[in-house]
């Protein structure tokens, strides 16, 4: 619905399965976490299996995010970076996390899409192909709905037609492009300038981890 209006989407799900990938550091650290349990015959993490530990222990859940956020948090600046560059002024973070990953902070604006309990949990059961009891898990371990749409700044109701559903989203769209628009010609310079500097604070995040990281395998504890 986004796409189809030029508004280039940056999707955290589609980030988060190439950031596993063998050879990523973030598939590294899932290795070192969990062992080569988690993986497929040809490398790959065997996300369903990775998903029946995590979706049942909150601490399993903590290693993992530590293990993958920042690779995710890295990939999605340097997306943002490209697109302000191509003269962008509007970015779309597609992001089922987007707290739990802190990915908001870096957002001017909070758009929650909304479905009650039951229909989010359907819905979940016939995407992923999965048990009623396997996607309660899931949808337990993330910020509750409600508490989503109390840190939104606008909220798409999702649970009637598709066609309900566009109206809502061309309608809030509209409305968003108005408001850059007579900023447009900051938006180029400006934006560029805070997404880098977003950028630059997360590698020095990043440095400070891995030098963390460097620091304890040399001085382990006693």
């Amino acid at each position: 619905m986004i796409q189809e209006k030029g508004i280039p989407v940056i999707d955290l799900d589609v980030i988060s399965r190439e950031v596993v990938q063998p050879g990523r550091p973030a598939h590294k650290a899932i290795v070192k976490e969990f062992g080569r349990d988690v993986l497929l015959p040809n490398g790959e993490v065997d996300r369903k299996k990775l998903a029946g530990i995590i979706f049942h222990d909150a601490d399993a859940r903590s290693r993992l995010n530590r293990a993958t956020h920042k690779w995710i948090q890295l990939t999605a600046l340097f997306r943002a970076v490209g697109y302000f560059l191509q003269g962008k002024t509007l970015i779309v973070v597609d992001a089922p996390l987007l707290f739990e990953t802190k990915i908001h902070k870096l957002c001017s604006t909070i758009i929650v899409v909304y479905a009650d309990p039951a229909t989010q949990l359907q819905r979940i059961i016939q995407r992923d192909n999965i048990t009623a009891e396997e996607a309660s898990a899931r949808i337990s371990a993330q910020m509750s709905i409600d508490q989503k749409c109390k840190l939104a700044d606008h909220v798409i109701t999702n649970t009637g037609t598709i066609g309900a559903t566009q109206e809502q989203v061309d309608h809030l769209f509209t409305q968003l492009l108005a408001q850059i628009r007579p900023a447009a010609h900051l938006g180029l310079v400006g934006g560029a300038w805070l997404v880098l500097l977003g950028l630059g604070l997360l590698m020095l995040r990043l440095v400070v981890v891995l030098l963390r990281a460097a620091w304890r395998r040399h001085h382990p504890r006693r």
